[in-house]
């Protein structure tokens, strides 16, 4: 698992070394993928409220020759994974 607070390192940046580490173990990888599901899990959150990432034609290529799907969720902002929601009073 790799965790970053750093907004220097990008999103893609950390997905593309997750696909180098299982490119250059390609055998295990293969092993791996004919008994279990493979799969790249992400949290994303902008402080603003708004934001994006934008990941290359190639990383998407790469991802999908690795058979290796990747799920991005978004939370909103100040709200850390695993909060409950708050109540509205209504």
């Amino acid at each position: 698992m790799l965790d970053s607070e750093s907004q220097e390192e990008e999103l893609a940046v950390q997905i593309n070394s997750l696909v180098d580490f299982l490119e250059e173990r390609s055998e295990i990888a293969k092993q791996l993928r004919s008994s279990c599901r493979v799969d790249i899990v992400c949290s994303f959150s902008s402080e603003a409220g708004q934001g994006g990432i934008v990941l290359s034609h190639t990383l998407l290529k790469r991802l999908g020759q690795e058979n290796i799907d990747l799920k991005i969720d978004l939370f909103p902002p100040g709200k850390e994974k695993g909060e409950p929601e708050e109540e509205t009073g209504d």
